[in-house]
């Protein structure tokens, strides 16, 4: 409690460190401490004694740290600024220790950060200057300083800059995540990208250890083109000005815009949409993306002119020429129509007898085969593969006639045996097909005369008498027929069907009426017949125990069969069984 008492209210000495004598009387209260070198120092400046209060300080600067929250400085601020403005003329390593034990509240910010900058400004110290067998360590010492009080003055954004000068990237990169400060980037894209690359580096390191080193850079400068805050055409154009020397770093952005890789994304959805957002961007630097792809990465040259149509063909076909990359050039060339030039580049300067088969069946062109023979006729490794590769794209007797007279191939007789071959297995293949083919045709030909030769079951019902239900059609003179073998069967049809009239049964030749009573059975043929009569002409085509059936189920009282289930039944299996033959007098016709 009187600890309490004494830091809410009482001397701030109570509160002190060290051996301390308190005298009590009834009416006051004396504390005696041990005097300290800021006594020492406080005395000093009230007798004007500042050149020994300089020394003091100069050997014991913890004389003038910061003091207890809620305590009032030990020194007034001009002290701590005058001593820092010391350190910034004579002693910037000094100044760099007091910087990280004083705390900015001691002294005017402001008043540092204005030495510091006419420091600078001076041109005294530069990034050439050598102190201590250290190049620039002064120069980078200020630029820190200044940074750290630019924070401290709320000001992130200076602080951020001369971070980049500095190239202290761990001091960037976080102040650019804490104060979101990557718009504030795209005035110096290359500096931003160089903040962990020295001059050495970029004269000695590989391209790996490039890309290692800015990695980071990247991936910041393209998760922002996603957001929209950094533009793809800013980072190019600052890239392009700098020189050859930054085009790595510009081949790094666009391979990963293009990837999708500078994303952190682990969303297989949202990774697929930031690929082709990257992608869409790309397009836009057709050409350039070709000429970083072709310097640094053929494969993505490849996947690149396959998937895009942005950039200038010609241009493309010049970059892969110059740097002959015969892949890509032929693949250019097939998508301009030059598939002539395609080819004879595969011939004539890959020699791949398998990639120039694969290019002609891929753009089935004949002229492209014949072309391809003329210029393999004076390669014997090519003819030989011709004959062992093209299998049946070719006639092999027009290959094989177009071989010059004399000219010598190695492999010949296999290369030939191998093409009857090829073949023979073809023709084996083919022949099975061709067997499978005629039996299902000959099965469904069989599924379509079995279809044609069924009756369809139908009732005349008594209605109105303007009303008519059965209405049948007049056979054609030349009924469609799909099979050619059964056109003069249905010629004979028809000529017998002539004799027997629209609208009459076939088997009795008597009309049918409205009040038709008995079920009739229609046949695709054209033919209609009562059932009796259809039962007494099908002869044996039926049994005679069928129709015996049939005709006591007729006899039978009307209303009872027509609501047994049963009855129902045992009706329609024996007419399935007697009209099983098909319509009697085509049968017989056919016959």
């Amino acid at each position: 409690m009187a600890r309490y008492a004494l830091t809410k209210g009482g001397h701030p000495l109570a509160v002190s460190s060290g051996l301390k004598i308190f005298i009590h009387s009834p009416y006051d209260c004396v504390i005696g401490v041990k005097r300290d070198l800021a006594d020492h120092l406080s005395w000093l400046l009230d007798h004007q004694n500042y050149e020994d209060a300089w020394q003091l300080v100069n050997h014991n600067p913890e004389i003038v740290l910061s003091p207890q929250q809620g305590d009032e400085p030990m020194s007034p601020t001009v002290v701590y600024e005058v001593v820092l403005g010391n350190y910034i003329i004579r002693d910037r390593v000094r100044l760099k220790e007091l910087l990280e034990l004083w705390d900015p509240e001691l002294f005017n910010v402001g008043s540092v950060v204005n030495a510091l900058e006419s420091k600078l400004d001076s041109g005294d110290v530069t990034e050439d200057t050598i102190e201590g067998g250290e190049r620039g360590r002064d120069w980078r010492i200020l630029m820190e300083a200044l940074a750290k009080l630019y924070i401290a003055d709320g000001r992130p954004k200076q602080a951020l800059q001369c971070y980049i000068r500095v190239q202290n990237a761990d001091a960037a990169m976080s102040l650019i995540r804490e104060y979101r400060l990557m718009a504030e980037v795209a005035d110096d894209i290359p500096g931003f990208i160089m903040v962990r690359i020295s001059r050495e580096q970029m004269k000695l390191a590989s391209l790996e250890e490039l890309e290692d080193a800015s990695s980071e850079a990247v991936q910041l400068l393209v998760e922002d083109a996603y957001q929209g805050l950094v533009n793809p055409h800013t980072v190019a154009e600052q890239l392009q000005e700098k020189g050859g020397s930054f085009k790595p770093f510009l081949f790094f952005y666009m391979r990963a815009l293009w990837t999708g890789k500078g994303s952190e994304s682990e969303l297989r959805a949202t990774h697929a949409r930031i690929v082709d957002e990257g992608r869409a961007m790309v397009e836009g630097f057709g050409d350039l993306a070709v000429e970083l792809f072709a310097e640094y990465d053929r494969d993505l040259l490849m996947e690149f002119v396959k998937s895009s149509q942005s950039y200038d063909y010609e241009k493309a076909c010049a970059v892969c020429d110059a740097r002959q990359y015969i892949p890509e050039l032929v693949y250019i060339l097939s998508k301009t129509g030059e598939v002539k030039k395609a080819l004879f580049l595969i011939i004539d300067k890959m020699g791949d007898v398998s990639y120039a088969i694969s290019f002609a069946k891929e753009q089935d062109d004949p002229d492209l085969w014949d072309d391809l023979l003329d210029y393999s006729m004076d390669k014997p490794h090519f003819i030989r593969g011709l004959l062992e590769e093209v299998g049946t794209a070719i006639d092999p007797i027009t290959l094989v006639r177009r071989i010059p007279e004399g000219l010598e191939i190695e492999g010949l007789r296999d290369g030939i045996r191998r093409m009857v071959r090829e073949y023979e297995i073809q023709f084996s293949i083919s022949d099975g097909v061709a067997k499978v083919l005629r039996s299902e045709v000959a099965s469904a030909m069989e599924t379509l005369r079995a279809g044609r030769k069924k009756g369809v079951k139908f009732e005349v019902l008594d209605k109105e008498p303007d009303h008519v239900d059965v209405f049948v059609e007049p056979l054609q003179e030349a009924q469609e027929v799909a099979e050619k073998d059964d056109a003069a069967v249905t010629k004979r049809v028809d000529a017998a069907a002539e004799k027997i009239k629209p609208g009459h049964c076939v088997g009795c030749s008597t009309p049918f009426t409205q009040d038709e009573r008995e079920t009739l059975i229609g046949f695709a043929c054209g033919h209609v017949y009562h059932l009796s009569c259809l039962l007494d002409s099908a002869g044996a085509s039926s049994s005679a125990s069928a129709a015996e059936m049939l005709q006591a189920q007729f006899a039978e009282d009307a209303e009872t069969s027509s609501h047994s289930v049963g009855a129902k039944v045992a009706h329609a299996h024996l007419i399935r069984n007697a009209i099983s033959g098909g319509c009697p007098i085509c049968a017989e016709v056919a016959e």
